[in-house]
């Protein structure tokens, strides 16, 4: 029995050292991690262009969750320290280059590529400065994805502009349909022409899951319309 006893008691302490073990494997293996993601991250949103380039970054997207500390940069700006988990979902752009790219994806010419690269750069001008915001919310978050990936917007503008209606109102609703345990937002674009406020508006929904620190777009764009400003109600 007194064999037995010890038997079961080495063993016992070899599971534990192992336990041991694995667990310091685990926590050198996450540090490691981390500091791969930090130089990931370092070496993403260094500058290395002059403002003349056009590979020039003016914006940035950057899913993490902002910290209670603050930094003092080279130029004296205080800026909040973001934690990063996924690198991989951070990116860098302009405005003229985003929205080159977005064209890129248009499938059809029928639409005035000029007219369309304008309603673009309006479209993200006006968040990136009328409805700039921290992305602390998940409203708004919602609103910056939809001008981070501008595939959707694109295929917005392409059929508003084809039918001479330019951009009018910008919201973001909760989305009466979404997976359970997910938090789903509709970014809503109304289309006007504003030369006739009689035709009818165009309405333009897509919605974004931000559940996730990296937001996915949901389902197809849906589309409607609506009354024009000066049409008479029946």
């Amino acid at each position: 029995m007194a064999g037995a006893h010890s038997e079961s008691v080495a063993r016992f302490g070899l599971i534990a050292w192992r336990w041991h073990e694995a667990s310091q494997n685990r926590e050198r293996d996450e540090s490691v991690l981390a500091a791969h993601a930090e130089a990931a991250a370092t070496k993403t949103l260094r500058q290395e262009e002059t403002l003349s380039s056009a590979a020039y970054v003016d914006h940035i997207s950057i899913p993490g969750k902002r910290t209670e500390r603050m930094v003092e940069l080279l130029s004296g700006e205080v800026v909040p320290v973001l934690t990063v988990r996924h690198p991989r979902g951070m990116y860098g752009w302009n405005v003229p280059s985003l929205v080159e790219t977005a064209l890129t994806t248009l499938a059809t010419s029928e639409v005035d590529s000029t007219l369309l690269r304008e309603g673009l750069t309006a479209f993200l001008n006006r968040v990136y400065h009328d409805l700039r915001n921290l992305g602390q919310t998940s409203r708004d978050r919602a609103l910056n994805f939809a001008v981070t990936n501008t595939f959707q917007a694109t295929a917005t503008f392409a059929e508003a502009i084809a039918s001479q209606r330019q951009l009018d109102t910008i919201a973001v609703e909760k989305s009466p349909y979404c997976r359970l345990n997910n938090d789903c937002w509709d970014v809503v674009l109304t289309f006007h022409d504003p030369e006739d406020g009689r035709r009818s508006r165009q309405v333009f929904r897509f919605t974004v899951d931000v559940a996730d620190s990296l937001p996915v777009s949901v389902g197809q764009i849906k589309r409607w319309a609506q009354p024009g400003t000066g049409a008479k109600q029946v």
